[in-house]
């Protein structure tokens, strides 16, 4: 373990009766940097997060914050660590205190007026400023998931794991949350560890990601290579839309903005449909042979066209 490295997991198994939940699981985090974990539902991601914050012991391997292992849990009267913070599904407000209490709970040590400066601060990003005097047993999910961000942003901990954070919360509202949370974070020169069933999520937050299938690691790497060099089908649909066609002998996946219109040579396609998306049309196509595909474009793409992938990845 190097000194850039703030948290490390080592040969992390846990099984639950008869089922293999982790199996032999690496996890490193460099320090001031994020890392993703990604994985469809049930994968482990929940497990190995709550293992990495200290909440559920591990059947064998190891945690290490900054080269020191770290207890089990069941050594601690309360488990968890102070340096490192867990956002999940189970908030862990003060239900009979008001938001505003909830988050100056955690501030006992500020000087009165850097307190409420913080609190402002935290409210209004959250979109939680006119709840501020109300109990937080009347609040949503959604307004009880802002409340626990803004929490645990307060302690600025050195290492923050979030474990689905934004499930429920509004486009807009999500976006000024995760700008807000990346530039506090670094602000402090913390690292995230993000939990996500989303590719394109981890790809907006990470510098790595880990991808986990059935309990085991499949693959560490940058999002640039996950979404440009995906190593199979399944792995490639998690980062986004992708076509499959067999070409010049092979069967490729290339993503619909991977090509380039030719006007002699290429792959003969008819256009079906387009749909406009905002940032881009969505031209789905039928090839000369019957294989569908979808390419993406500024404006609506001609009825028909010729074409070649401009990268390939085998399938």
């Amino acid at each position: 373990m190097t000194s850039r490295n703030i948290l490390q997991a080592q040969q992390i198994h846990l099984t639950y009766g008869d089922r293999i939940i982790l199996n032999s699981v690496d996890v490193t985090l460099e320090a001031g940097s994020c890392l993703a974990i990604v994985g469809k539902s049930g994968a482990g991601k929940s497990s190995l997060v709550k293992i990495l914050a200290g909440l559920i012991p591990a059947d064998a391997g190891h945690v290490y914050f900054k080269n020191k292992v770290l207890h089990d849990p069941r050594t601690q009267l309360i488990a968890g660590h102070l340096e490192i913070k867990l956002v999940n599904q189970d908030f862990d407000l003060d239900l009979f205190h008001t938001v505003e209490e909830n988050l100056r709970i955690k501030l006992p040590g500020y000087v009165e007026s850097v307190k409420m400066a913080l609190c402002q601060e935290l409210l209004e990003v959250s979109d939680l400023l006119p709840l501020a005097k109300q109990q937080v047993r009347f609040l949503s999910g959604g307004e009880q998931q802002r409340l626990a961000l803004a929490r645990t942003l307060v302690a600025e901990p050195d290492v923050l794991l979030l474990d689905e954070p934004f499930v429920h919360l509004d486009p807009s509202l999500r976006m000024k949350m995760e700008r807000y949370i990346l530039q506090k974070v670094k602000s402090w020169g913390g690292s995230i560890v993000l939990v996500t069933h989303d590719g394109r999520e981890a790809m907006a937050w990470a510098d790595n990601i880990l991808y986990l299938k059935e309990g085991q690691v499949q693959r560490i790497d940058s999002p640039f290579n996950f979404y440009r060099h995906p190593e199979n089908m399944e792995e490639a649909t998690h980062f986004g839309a992708i076509n499959t066609l067999n070409w010049q002998g092979k069967s490729i996946l290339f993503r619909p903005n991977d090509f380039t219109i030719k006007e002699i040579g290429g792959i003969n396609a008819t256009k079906t449909g387009a749909k406009f998306m905002g940032t881009h049309y969505e031209n789905w196509f039928i090839t000369a042979d019957h294989q569908e595909i979808v390419l993406y474009s500024q404006n609506e793409m001609d009825i028909h066209i010729q074409f070649e992938p401009n990268y390939v990845g085998a399938q």
